[in-house]
C-alpha cells in the first residue's frame, strides 16, 4: 500500500513539475491581457479628455466663411420682378465636433437625385411692390428738380439708406418699393423652410443667383433641431466634390453653382488660410467572412456598440473605415430602402500613409516590398485596397465624428 502511495506522490511531483511552466505561462499572458485592457482603456480615457478639449479649442477658433462681399443681399435691386424663380434654400452648419471645424450642407432626396428645398418664386407675390410700365414711363419723363439746398442731399441719401431693409439680421422695416419686395422675398423664404423644417433656428446670410435658381444661404446652429425624413441629410464638401451622396447623384445645377462659387465651400481661420476638410468614410465591422459597415442601431432593439476598433492582422487595433459602401446584399439594399442605415462619418486624414497595393494582399504586399509591417505601425492614418475597395485604418479617435 505505502508503495502505490510513493508512485502516486511521485507521479504527482513530476505532472506538476510539467506543468508549472505552463501554468506560469498562462498567468503572464492574462497578465499581459489585462495590462493591455487597462493600456486601451487608459488611451481611450486620454483620447476622451482630448476630444473634449479639442471641442472646446474648436469652438472658440475663429472661423471666417461668407464675408461680407462673398453674398447678394439685396433681391430687389435690378430684379425682373415680372419672372418666375426657382427659389432654392442652401442650408448649412459649421460643426464643431473635432479640433478642426468643417461644413455641412442640408439635401433631400427627390427622385433619383439629391437637391436642396426649393419652390417656385411666383412673381405674383411681388404684384402689390411693382409699378406699371406707364407710370415708369411718366416718371421718366419729368423734368429734374433742382436742388434748392445742396446741404440737404446728404440728409435724404441718408433717409434712403435707412429704408433699405436690413435682412441678414431678419429685421423687416422700411416701406419704399425696395424694402418691400426684400421683406416678401425674406418671407417666401421662411415660409419654404418651416413647411419641411419647423422651428429651425436659422440666421440669413444672402444669396447667391445661378441661371434661373436663386440659392438663399441660411446658417443652422442646431441641427438637433431637424426631424429627417426618409432620404434627407446633411453631406460634407467632399460629397458636393464628388457630386454625389453615397451613389446618389447630387442635381447637376447644384453642383454647377458649387464649381461656379468655390467660396461657397471654404472655411477659412482668422489668418485667412484654407482649413483642411474631412472626407466621409463609413465605419467597419468584422463579420466571419469579410468587413461590413456599421448600420445605425434601431434605438428599439440594439444598444449602441462600445468598442468599435477591430484587430487587423497587419496594423493592429485601429478603427477601419471604407470611402464608399461595402454591398453585401443586406447593407446596400437596406441602406436605399429604408431599412437600416449605415452609419457615416466626417474623418481628417492626417500622418497619413498610403500604401498602392491595389488588387494585392495587403500584407503580401507590404513583405514583398522595403519597408517593413512595423514602420506602417508608426502612422496615424493608412489607406489601402482591398476587394475594390478603399481602407483606412485609423489609430485616434481624435479625428472623426458621426455625422
Amino acid at each position: 500500500m505505502s508503495f502505490l502511495i510513493n508512485i502516486l506522490k511521485k507521479s504527482a511531483s513530476i505532472y506538476l513539475s510539467k506543468s508549472a511552466p505552463k501554468i506560469e505561462e498562462t498567468k503572464e499572458n492574462e497578465t499581459e491581457k489585462v495590462e493591455k485592457k487597462v493600456d486601451d482603456e487608459n488611451i481611450e480615457t486620454e483620447e476622451i479628455g482630448q476630444i473634449e478639449e479639442d471641442k472646446s479649442n474648436s469652438d472658440n477658433l475663429e472661423v471666417v466663411y461668407l464675408e461680407d462681399d462673398d453674398l447678394s443681399r439685396k433681391f430687389g435691386i435690378g430684379r425682373d420682378l415680372k419672372k418666375n424663380y426657382n427659389l432654392c434654400i442652401c442650408l448649412y452648419a459649421i460643426n464643431k465636433t473635432l479640433e478642426k471645424p468643417f461644413l455641412e450642407f442640408y439635401f433631400e432626396k427627390k427622385g433619383s437625385e439629391h437637391q436642396f428645398i426649393e419652390t417656385t418664386l411666383d412673381s405674383v407675390v411681388f404684384k402689390d411692390v411693382v409699378q406699371p410700365e406707364k407710370e415708369i414711363e411718366n416718371e421718366s419723363k419729368e423734368p429734374e428738380k433742382e436742388i434748392e439746398n445742396e446741404s440737404e442731399e446728404p440728409e435724404k441719401e441718408f433717409e434712403m439708406e435707412k429704408k433699405i431693409i436690413d435682412i441678414r439680421n431678419n429685421k423687416m422695416v422700411g416701406g419704399d418699393n425696395v424694402s418691400d419686395v426684400e421683406e416678401i422675398f425674406l418671407k417666401q423664404c421662411n415660409d419654404l423652410i418651416e413647411s419641411h423644417l419647423p422651428n429651425l433656428p436659422k440666421e440669413y446670410k444672402g444669396f447667391v443667383e445661378h441661371g434661373d435658381n436663386v440659392y438663399a444661404m441660411f446658417e443652422t446652429t442646431s441641427k438637433k433641431e431637424i426631424e429627417f425624413v426618409r432620404g434627407s441629410r446633411f453631406c460634407l464638401v467632399d460629397e458636393i466634390q464628388k457630386r454625389k451622396i453615397v451613389d446618389v447623384s447630387i442635381r447637376d445645377d447644384i453642383s454647377k453653382m458649387f464649381d461656379e462659387n468655390p467660396e461657397l465651400l471654404i472655411l477659412k481661420d482668422k489668418d485667412g488660410k484654407n482649413i483642411k476638410i474631412p472626407i466621409v468614410a463609413y465605419l467597419c465591422r468584422k463579420t466571419d467572412k469579410y468587413y461590413e459597415n456599421v448600420p445605425i442601431p434601431d434605438e428599439k432593439i440594439e444598444q449602441e456598440e462600445t468598442d468599435q476598433k477591430i484587430q487587423h492582422e497587419v496594423f493592429g487595433s485601429v478603427y477601419l473605415f471604407t470611402t464608399d459602401i461595402i454591398t453585401t446584399l443586406g447593407s446596400f439594399f437596406s441602406f436605399f430602402t429604408g431599412g437600416k442605415k449605415i452609419k457615416h462619418y466626417a474623418l481628417f486624414i492626417e500622418d497619413e500613409r498610403v500604401i498602392k497595393n491595389d488588387a494585392s494582399n495587403v500584407l503580401d504586399f507590404i513583405q514583398q516590398g522595403a519597408d517593413s509591417v512595423t514602420s506602417y505601425k508608426t502612422y496615424t492614418c493608412i489607406s489601402f485596397k482591398d476587394k475594390d475597395h478603399e481602407f483606412w485604418a485609423v489609430k485616434s479617435k481624435l479625428l472623426f465624428t458621426e455625422l
